[in-house]
């Protein structure tokens, strides 16, 4: 039994990984950052899963493409969210108005890294370029004045290829201060179909081998 183990652990921490994956795509795992106010001060903060924001956990990104170029591997998932008054939580709420222009803004992005903005999962290309801002698009004012927007992290490489973006959020307008800048990682992993049947094959090799010894 341990000679069995011994042999075919392998296959098994493979199925874990990549069925990890296929929860990852397929669940929504991970909550929009939120964006908000230190609280009792006047400077912008972004809240959201903690592996991310600490760079413990990587963004997957999966094949598929964006119509503005289909070669790229993406996510659209964490989106971004304005904290309002009526959702009270760790941060403070942004009393948004039209004088306020919340952007998420470029500080570095590794090589081959993109991001797009999505109407019609066409995507125009954002940040293109260090300290490019992408202004958050506020819902439905003046009636909605909170924003949540979801934009494509994408990238173009190999599987396995790890990438770091680091952003801060900003308001040109200097009403607030702007947050201190923050890193998220990426990998790019493979499809999740593909990943399934790649862990099915392995433990049907698995079992055969198994019922021989």
């Amino acid at each position: 039994m341990n000679l069995l183990l011994r042999t075919y652990l392998p296959t098994l921490a493979l199925a874990s990984v990549l069925f990890g994956s296929v929860t990852t795509a397929s669940g929504g795992v991970h909550n929009d950052f939120e964006v908000g106010l230190e609280p009792g001060t006047n400077k912008l903060l972004v809240e959201g899963d903690e592996d991310l924001l600490s760079g413990a956990e990587k963004i997957e990104l999966f094949p598929g493409g964006l119509v503005a170029d289909p070669t790229l591997f993406f996510a659209q998932e964490p989106g971004w969210e304005a904290v309002e008054a009526d959702e009270p939580g760790e941060i403070d709420a942004i009393d948004i108005t039209a004088a306020h222009e919340i952007s998420l803004e470029r500080v570095n992005f590794d090589a081959g890294f993109r991001m797009f903005q999505p109407p019609g999962f066409a995507g125009d290309e954002v940040l293109t370029s260090n300290g490019a801002q992408f202004e958050f698009i506020q819902e439905n004012p003046p009636i909605e004045t909170g924003f949540h927007n979801d934009l494509f992290f994408a990238a173009n490489g190999n599987l396995g290829d790890m990438f770091s973006a680091t952003y801060q959020i900003t308001d040109p307008s200097g009403i607030y201060t702007d947050s201190d800048p923050f890193t998220l990682n990426f990998v790019i992993v493979p499809e999740p179909t593909v990943a399934a049947l790649v862990v099915l094959g392995g433990l049907v090799a698995f079992r055969r081998r198994a019922r021989r010894a």
